[in-house]
Order: structure tokens, then C-alpha cells, then sequence
């Protein structure tokens, strides 16, 4: 999704209390977008199955995928 970077956020809040409160309120929430909270990249998700929306800091993901890369592989 990120390969050619992230692109521009579709909203940008001071806290994540207000991104919160704008993902709640989203009449027919997006499925994936991400959102600026702080200067700091955040993935919004619907998880449509189970309801749920979330917000996912875009920071722990590369840091997990740089652990990933570092990881010695078995095999």
C-alpha cells in the first residue's frame, strides 16, 4: 500500500482524541486511509466484519517491518 510512500492524508487533527472522535463519526466509515494526528502518520481502518474502526500508527508498522528485515531468516 506504501511501496511509492504514503500519500497525503485525507485529514489532519492536533490529537488523536479528535481523530477518534472523526472516525466514529463518519456516517459510512472508510476502509483504509491514512490521516495526520501531530505530524504523525496514522492508518484509519473499518474492520467491516466486526464493526470496528481503529486507528494504526504508521510508525509501528516500519518499525516492525524493519525488524523483519533485520530478522536472520531460517531455512
Amino acid at each position: 500500500m506504501i511501496q511509492d510512500g504514503i500519500p497525503a492524508p485525507v485529514a489532519t487533527f492536533n490529537t488523536l482524541e479528535e481523530a477518534n472522535t472523526w472516525l466514529q463519526d463518519q456516517p459510512e466509515p472508510p476502509r483504509q486511509v491514512f490521516v495526520s494526528v501531530a505530524g504523525e502518520y496514522y492508518l484509519a481502518v473499518y474492520h467491516y466484519k466486526v464493526k470496528l474502526r481503529a486507528l494504526y500508527p504508521v510508525s509501528m508498522a516500519a518499525k516492525s517491518a524493519q525488524g523483519d528485515e533485520a530478522a536472520p531468516r531460517s531455512g
